[in-house]
């Protein structure tokens, strides 16, 4: 179909402003389950005083701790984005896979079962939750380089 892609080579400019499009696509998702979070724990809990609180909140109280996983996966984009290492399109194909594995995969976890329920119970969720897949690239790649 389309060339064998070099996992090795630096990752090109179409991976880097396709990457960005998820990040940004993925900071969207993140902000609504923050928010729709917060609207469930007010709901339970009380109201968050400010956005101080909320912010205290969102990095240490339990009710908040299953989103971990898609921030730790936003951090990983941003990471391997800033990094004086030049990014490779293995790692670009990494990240999306680790994407897809995140908000997608079949495999129930802790996440999964809550950000399900979540989508279940919010269309705005499922619109952001599809602009995310829309945002990655075709699984089918055609892939070269060292592999392990």
């Amino acid at each position: 179909m389309g060339q064998e892609r070099d996992l090795n080579a630096a990752a090109t400019a179409e991976d880097r402003t396709q990457l960005f499009k998820v990040r940004e696509a993925l900071l969207n998702l993140h902000k609504a389950v923050l928010h729709v979070e917060r609207q469930r724990y007010e709901q339970n809990v009380g109201p968050v005083a400010n956005e101080f609180e909320f912010f205290r909140l969102a990095t240490s109280d339990p009710s908040f701790a299953w989103i971990g996983p898609l921030t730790t996966l936003i951090v990983q984009i941003d990471e391997q984005v800033a990094s004086k290492e030049p990014i490779t399109a293995g790692s670009v194909d990494a990240l999306y896979a680790e994407t897809r594995s995140v908000i997608a995969s079949p495999t129930e976890t802790p996440f999964k079962a809550e950000y399900n329920q979540l989508l279940q119970e919010n269309p705005d969720l499922v619109m952001k939750h599809s602009a995310v897949m829309q945002a990655l690239p075709p699984v089918d790649r055609k892939q070269s380089g060292n592999r392990q």
